[in-house]
């Protein structure tokens, strides 16, 4: 007997479609197609793991365990317009199978006025058993339990890189800040060095008879003058803190 046609049209609430639908493989269990046709959603992959169960009596989906719990509640927790298309679904796709024609005509349960609660304990009730079903749902479990897993990895590794790479600008900073201070440090020592030989030619000149040597006088002032130039130059290179050598200019590591 040919199971009944199935509403494969996605109905789902909140589903953010990212790719279009795909065309299902010729003998695809209900599931596949229904999942396919919701574009591939974790909330599909919810609404079909409604009353799964592992070997070890867990919830085959538990939104409140990891990967799930990480991710927007709405992708992870059907509406109750959700459950409702699921119990028409798998009455119309696995119940009616088993019922007789009497049963049949009855149809599906009348879940207009059904809450949250009643709706979700039909569909524990009439969980998906069929074999192949059943495994295609496991197998896409363990897939996007993987694929967050390793997203999980990966996101790790990039905040080590990221923490790392701060460690070492904290390093540069620090040693950069430490050569500016000694460059400042040396063109202090080298100012001071070029004033004491500018004293020493002031002193020269007063210690002289104005006019009595006017070719030493002159001198005198004109090597004044150069290192009165020397020094506001390295006074300059100070203020701007030009001249502090930079790891990638000159090879250099910070230590």
């Amino acid at each position: 007997m040919e199971p009944p046609p199935t509403n494969l049209l996605p109905a789902l609430a909140d589903v953010a479609v990212m790719v279009p639908p795909e065309q299902v493989a010729i003998g695809a269990s209900p599931s596949e197609e229904f999942y396919v046709a919701h574009n591939r959603s974790v909330l599909a992959l919810a609404v079909l793991c409604i009353g799964l169960h592992d070997a070890d009596g867990g919830l085959v989906f538990n939104p409140a365990a990891k990967p799930w719990k990480s991710m927007k509640k709405k992708s992870v927790n059907p509406s109750t317009k959700d459950m409702k298309d699921e119990i028409e679904r798998r009455w119309d796709t696995f119940v009616a199978l088993s019922l007789s024609a009497k049963d049949i005509e009855k149809g599906p349960p009348a879940t207009k006025y059904w809450d949250k609660k009643q709706l979700e304990k039909w569909l524990c009730d009439h969980p998906i058993t069929g074999d192949k079903d059943v495994s295609f749902i496991c197998m896409v479990v363990d897939e996007r339990k993987e694929a967050a897993e390793n997203a999980r990895k990966d996101d790790a590794w990039e905040s080590e890189q990221l923490n790392a790479t701060n460690v070492e600008e904290k390093k540069y900073k620090k040693w950069a800040d430490e050569a500016k201070r000694k460059r400042i440090d040396d063109i202090d020592g080298e100012n001071d060095k070029l004033r004491s030989e500018k004293r020493g030619f002031v002193i020269q000149l007063d210690s002289s008879p104005k006019g009595s040597n006017t070719t030493l006088e002159e001198a005198s002032k004109a090597s004044i003058n150069e290192i009165n130039s020397q020094i506001e130059q390295k006074e300059k290179l100070k203020e701007d803190a030009t001249g502090v050598p930079t790891p990638i200019k000159n090879n250099l590591t910070p230590v």
